[in-house]
């Protein structure tokens, strides 16, 4: 997992249906009382990663951590590292304070949930993101965040389009309730649109709009 340092609060999209979700990783990442691990689920692409990497962020910038001291990583890439399929130890980070693992999805829905175990003496903070049914065998505090409503999509359909070719509400309204099920995947038909748009040197319009999520619906 690549670490984006543009991932913040400040730009995560944060709509009436995840705002109280987006203030407890707030106050999970300024609270270093709270030992507790954070588990942020989702189903892929509603910005899971995005907002685990900015609590990993906040922690690291408001307690002047070194880059020693922070360690994120897919949950994949972490199994590479242990010593055994049937336990997740970490031996190998004895100067890690905060940890970051993203994407344990499938492994506890499909092969049972995994014993893990932490190196207690150092650990201060420990992040997951998972999917909205993956059980951690862990104690923990967890969030969820969900795809935008329709309404909120319209916003969002509205923001992205003035830095673009702009959208008529018509097209707006269609794109808005043709339920696409994650934020990444209505930015990625977004982009399929204006890519349409520029390929029939015409402006969007509702055919166009129609004919492109023909086109792109089978990536969804």
């Amino acid at each position: 997992m690549n670490f984006n340092d543009e991932h913040l609060f400040e730009n995560f999209v944060a709509f009436e249906h995840n705002i109280a979700e987006v203030n407890s990783a707030i106050d999970f990442a300024r609270d270093q009382r709270n030992r507790l691990p954070l588990v942020i689920c989702s189903a892929g692409g509603n910005g899971a990663t995005h907002l685990a990497q900015a609590v990993l962020h906040q922690i690291q910038q408001e307690q002047n951590l070194s880059a020693e001291q922070v360690f994120h990583g897919s949950y994949e890439s972490l199994m590479n590292k242990v010593r055994s399929l049937s336990s997740f130890e970490l031996p190998f980070l004895p100067t890690v304070e905060v940890l970051l693992i993203d994407s344990y999805y499938n492994w506890g829905k499909n092969k049972g949930a995994l014993p893990i175990h932490f190196p207690q003496h150092n650990l201060q903070k420990i992040i997951i993101t998972c999917g909205l049914e993956t059980p951690i065998p862990i104690p923990h505090q967890r969030i969820q965040l969900v795809c935008p409503s329709v309404e909120e999509q319209k916003v969002i359909i509205a923001n992205y389009s003035q830095k673009h070719q702009e959208i008529p509400q018509t097209v707006i309204q269609f794109l808005a309730e043709c339920g696409i099920s994650n934020v990444n995947a209505l930015y990625g038909m977004l982009n399929a649109l204006y890519a349409e748009s520029i390929r029939l040197n015409r402006k969007i319009d509702l055919e166009t709009a129609k004919i492109t999520f023909e086109n792109f619906k089978s990536f969804l």
